[in-house]
């Protein structure tokens, strides 16, 4: 696990640091120029041609530090300077660069007509930047993209918040993004994660001045080992949960089969459906494995008769789903109220979603919500746009309105258990279709009842994410992207990270 860092943390831990030990910044510059070394072997020889890009600010010392470092061993570095004259010890390392016989020119003075090199690095602008770029430089950078040359970013991307993954006017994408002590909040977040390519992280040597700011928790996929419990050979059924589902409709029946089904595929030791009757036959036949407990019906409607067989039967649950497919009939409220008292934890998805956001009511800090985008703004009653703008806002505004757990879904899926936050880094296209999400609740539900865990955990909803995803990545590295059907992502489910490029 790793955590986050906003731009003005790491500003005040820098300042800190050299405060204390009484070291210019020109150090970092030195130590941060050597992970960008480390990276760039990868992509040129130690002879090849690498352009800098450097500002005029200290992300630009540390470019004019590697520049050096790599014409001293025997590269062809230029760089191609931008911002005028840099001060401090940014200028020390470009006068550095410049006693060491790398060529150093106004970016203004260069043709990028036919450009050529083997590696392009972005040292423009660090994740202090405000501002957005100014036209002349977003057409040369525009110019660098479309030449097809590798972009490897020094601690961001140039243009892109490092606060919040907003695009500042234009952002260069990279392919790769070497960023220094702890991963900026912003490479997550909205754009970010469509222009960092590979985050690495280089220790600048902090560890000790750190104050532990809580950022946000980040998951690798190798830390799913430790953090769910692998079965025992002397376990049994009842070792690894029971997941009772209420979920489907007529015409969304299969939202209710693919939670289901993620729900046994992540392990529950047994999943039983509360059920419409007149979808017994397809849930059980598409389901084989679970059980049905049948909802009298009339006209359509489940009947009230319902409620007290639901809230006798969640008594012995290790957790609930509710939501998949359900739709909005009326019906429906007396039922989900039950749900509000269950003894066991609920995950709250789809049309529950829907329906709490008409009726808005506190939840239990056991339970967790697990919106996308448009669902967050019916739960917050604001604009869609609002949420995909300030996630991490929006995130919070659940947590504080509902009470519980939190998952809001998209390509930075958030999550908040009411003390810490986390993001997932792990973005994986083959999920954007339906039935991904009844298929992450169905996951969910299992590793809810796997723990027979009643209070809420971040580490939990986190592996639920990353299980979900990491079945997507499976999927879609044998069928592509748009062949990775649903099915295939759920039998791609497995609690480890094995077998994922």
């Amino acid at each position: 696990m790793t955590q986050t860092i906003t731009p003005e943390e790491m500003k005040n831990l820098e300042s800190a640091w050299m405060r204390t030990n009484g070291i210019p910044s020109i150090l970092l510059m030195e130590q941060a120029a050597r992970g960008v070394l480390n990276s760039m072997d990868q992509y040129v020889s130690p002879e090849g041609h690498v352009l800098f890009l450097c500002g005029p600010g200290a992300n630009g010392g540390d470019g004019y530090a590697a520049a050096r470092m790599f014409h001293a061993r025997g590269g062809n570095a230029t760089v191609l300077t931008y911002g005028g004259m840099p001060q401090g010890d940014a200028l020390v390392m470009r006068r550095l660069a410049e006693l060491s016989g790398v060529p150093c020119m106004p970016m203004d003075t260069f043709s990028f007509q036919n450009l050529s090199a083997d590696l392009v690095m972005d040292a423009l602008f660090g994740t202090g930047l405000t501002r957005s770029l100014d036209t002349a430089l977003t057409v040369h950078l525009q110019d660098i993209v479309r030449s097809g040359i590798p972009v490897l970013a020094l601690d961001i991307p140039s243009g892109l918040c490092g606060r919040t993954g907003s695009i500042l006017g234009y952002a260069m994408p990279a392919v790769e993004t070497v960023t220094f002590h702890r991963p900026k909040q912003g490479l997550f977040l909205r754009n970010g994660p469509s222009l960092t390519g590979h985050v690495t992280v280089w220790p600048l040597g902090l560890e000790s001045m750190d104050p532990d700011y809580p950022g946000l928790s980040v998951m690798e996929p190798g830390d799913l080992e430790t953090c769910i419990p692998l079965r025992r050979p002397n376990s049994h059924k009842g070792t690894w949960g029971h997941v009772a589902i209420f979920a489907g409709s007529p015409g969304m029946a299969g939202a209710a089969v693919c939670c289901g089904r993620g729900a046994l595929h992540a392990g529950a030791g047994l999943v039983t459906f509360l059920a419409r009757s007149s979808l017994l036959s397809v849930l059980q036949t598409c389901v084989p494995s679970a059980m049905c407990l049948p909802l009298p019906e009339e006209g359509g409607l489940i009947t009230p008769e319902a409620i007290p067989a639901v809230l006798s039967f969640l008594e012995g649950m290790d957790c609930a789903v509710a939501g998949c497919g359900l739709r909005t009939t009326p019906d429906l409220p007396p039922l989900l109220d039950v749900f509000l008292r269950a003894p066991c934890p609920v995950v709250w998805d789809a049309d529950a979603l829907n329906l709490l956001s008409k009726s808005p009511r506190s939840l239990r800090p056991c339970d967790c919500i697990t919106p996308h985008p448009a669902e967050a703004a019916r739960l917050l009653g604001i604009r869609v746009d609002q949420v995909l703008n300030e996630p991490l806002e929006a995130l919070r505004a659940l947590h504080q309105r509902y009470g519980c757990c939190v998952i809001l879904k998209g390509s930075c899926t958030l999550m908040t258990d009411g003390t810490r936050e986390a993001v997932h880094t792990l973005p994986c296209p083959a999920l954007a279709r339906g039935g991904s999400g009844d298929v992450l609740s169905g996951i969910l539900g299992a590793l809810y009842a796997r723990a027979h865990q009643s209070e809420p955990d971040l580490v939990l909803l986190q592996s639920a994410v990353m299980v979900h995803s990491l079945a997507g990545l499976r999927a879609q590295d044998v069928f592509g992207a748009d062949g990775a059907t649903m099915d295939r992502i759920i039998e791609s489910i497995r609690l480890d990270a094995r077998s994922v490029l």
